[in-house]
């Protein structure tokens, strides 16, 4: 198990950054008709081949596997009707891979120490994200990271995403992300990271650390030389920061879903550690303030929402798309990796108006996108499954169970707006890294490997 544990942290080592090399597809950049491989993909199967010899195992005491097969089954079938049967048969073995890490992860989750480093190496990962975020933001441009993934922004690039600020253009920050939701993405789950940390030290640093029969002198020296106080300035000043970042993304569905997944985690956390929580929320709510005391213009710009705004607008057309395509196609879907590319061919972008290549993107909803691919039911076995998860993690009043409920319950939120956590190398890592999480916490298998 030791090189299973070596390689979980090698893929989420990998996670965000888009380091790729291009193997087939059109000469110029397309993200959903190229095919690329990611440094995340050779981790990722790594992994996999590593927990391959209890993988079978551990599915089979899943009481709800045959959700996952039937996603599975229904996702494979789609393979023929697929337009492109390459794009499609990547999609495919990248789900599959997904799956079989989300699987094998369920059993080393369960070592409280492996969960504990997990969350560390998130939140590390999530301050450098934030810190690279502000830097682009700051300085209007990229950083010069492109071998960890970075895009080329620019405030010139019509490509590049921005906002508009008292009638000036500013470019929404990226770190080395594809696109600044899928950064917000991230982010949202470096916050719960760090969230569960600080709630989880709370005893450590106060109800065991207290000795009554000691003078209030003494608990105070003792306190302030308790290293985990130390440990909560530094995850507090990092929450900060990780939330700068996610204020300099401007993405609004960011901004909702982290607020949802925290609030979830404070809710969850009052359960079974009610000062702890409270503590938190007042961390919480110093953080919002101090954000909004230096960076409300920034904030109340992209605050409002209208119905003309392209963003919306957008979205509305592509959701219209994606509806026509599960009507159009709703046992098989139009297959795996492919609902771009099929709209494309049969003129469902054109007809709404969208006539330029870059206006050709995915479903803005995860649930759509995935039945416009598999079909209705291979979307519905995918439902079902994660409904059956999550109302197991309700009952449960550990903290772990409250970290897997907020991340599942923030990044599942998200996918109402956007596609990444089912078409976008880092987004289906994260959903699978959630799950994974959650897994871990359904059963009552206290067992360490």
């Amino acid at each position: 198990m030791k090189a299973a544990r070596s390689l979980w942290y090698l893929l989420l080592l990998t996670l965000p950054f888009s380091v790729r090399t291009f193997v087939s597809g059109p000469a110029t950049f397309n993200e959903y008709a190229s095919i690329f491989l990611y440094a995340s993909d050779i981790a990722l199967f790594l992994f996999v081949c590593a927990v391959l010899p209890g993988l079978f195992k551990s599915a089979r005491a899943l009481p709800w596997r045959g959700t996952l097969l039937a996603m599975l089954v229904f996702a494979g079938v789609s393979l023929i009707v697929a337009s492109s049967l390459a794009l499609g048969l990547v999609a495919f073995v990248r789900l599959l891979l997904c799956i079989g890490a989300a699987v094998g992860a369920r059993q080393l989750l369960k070592d409280a120490s492996v969960l504990n480093l997990t969350l560390v190496i998130i939140a590390l990962l999530s301050l450098f994200q934030a810190a690279v975020a502000i830097m682009q933001f700051t300085g209007q441009g990229p950083l010069g990271l492109r071998v960890l993934g970075e895009s080329p922004i620019s405030v010139a690039d019509p490509g590049t995403a921005k906002i508009m600020v008292e009638g000036v253009k500013l470019i929404r920050a990226y770190g080395t992300m594809p696109d600044p939701n899928i950064l917000a993405g991230f982010l949202l789950i470096g916050l719960c990271a760090l969230a569960y940390l600080f709630i989880k030290t709370d005893k450590g640093l106060y109800l065991d650390a207290f000795d009554q029969t000691k003078s209030i002198s003494v608990n105070f020296q003792k306190y302030v030389m308790n290293r985990l106080l130390y440990g909560r300035i530094v995850a507090s000043a990092a929450m900060f920061i990780i939330a700068m970042g996610l204020v300099f993304t401007f993405s609004r569905s960011g901004w909702a879903c982290a607020t949802l997944a925290l609030v979830i985690m404070f809710i969850s956390s009052a359960r079974s550690a009610g000062r702890g929580a409270a503590r938190f929320l007042a961390l919480l709510l110093i953080i919002a303030g101090a954000l909004y005391f230096f960076f409300s213009p920034f904030i109340t710009a992209r605050a409002g929402l209208s119905a003309g705004e392209p963003s919306v607008s957008y979205r509305v057309a592509y959701t219209k798309i994606g509806v026509e395509s599960v009507i159009a196609h709703p046992i098989l879907g139009v297959g795996i990796g492919g609902q771009v590319g099929a709209s494309v061919a049969e003129g469902r972008y054109a007809a709404h108006g969208m006539t330029k290549a870059w206006e050709s993107q995915p479903v803005h909803n995860l649930y759509l996108l995935i039945a416009s691919e598999i079909g209705i039911f291979g979307a519905l076995a995918f439902c079902i499954f994660l409904v059956i998860v999550m109302r197991r993690l309700v009952p449960d009043r550990s903290l772990e169970a409250g970290l897997a409920l907020s991340l599942l319950v923030g990044l599942l939120t998200f996918g109402l707006f956007d596609h990444f956590l089912w078409d976008i190398q880092a987004g289906r890592l994260m959903l699978w890294l959630a799950i994974g999480i959650a897994l871990s916490r359904t059963d009552s298998g206290a067992e360490v490997d």
